[in-house]
């Protein structure tokens, strides 16, 4: 069944390879595989194939949310959709972080007035423990919504998380005392 889904998916992108939507499907697609494939227990201690696979359907992924954003540059979900493939995949690699952080900030550029994009963006500097570049986003995002508490708070977070950082870096001994 899925392969069947992949391949009526590619066949229309092979009918409208400019139907941005057709390759953001198919990198859903690959994705659902990709999490049943990781989630199914007998696949606990995966072979090498199993490996294989998931690699190959993550990288197909990433390709086909990276073409829907070529196909149409000026779609904030592309980005958005892009940036939220490299999350998931990602976990806490910061290479990967990055390259959805790049995602992340050209859908806000192109949907200015989208305060919850400031919060994932954010969230991702908050990861790669960037502080101050999360404290500034967190901050835009209550500018654009102000009644919404989850920026503040997690704009106060960022702000200790900042000055911690700040007082370990002046202080090399302050955690040893």
């Amino acid at each position: 069944k899925a392969q069947e889904t992949l391949q009526n998916l590619v066949k229309a992108i092979q009918t409208q390879p400019r139907r941005d939507i057709y390759h953001v499907s198919l990198s859903q697609a690959d994705l659902a595989i990709l999490r049943a494939l990781s989630r199914d227990p007998k696949n606990a201690s995966p072979t090498a194939e199993v490996q294989r696979d998931i690699q190959n359907l993550g990288q197909q992924s990433i390709q086909q949310a990276t073409i829907a954003t070529q196909v149409s540059p000026k779609n904030a979900f592309n980005y958005a959709y892009l940036g939220d493939v490299y999350k998931e995949l990602s976990g806490n690699n910061v290479d990967g972080l990055r390259s959805a952080l790049q995602a992340y900030v050209a859908s806000s550029n192109l949907d200015p007035n989208n305060y919850q994009l400031r919060v994932v963006i954010g969230d991702l500097y908050m990861r790669t423990s960037d502080f101050t570049r999360a404290a500034d986003y967190f901050q835009a995002a209550i500018n654009l919504k102000g009644d919404d508490p989850n920026p503040r708070y997690l704009l106060a977070i960022a702000q200790i998380q900042d000055a911690d950082k700040t007082l370990d870096s002046d202080n090399p001994q302050a955690k040893i005392n």
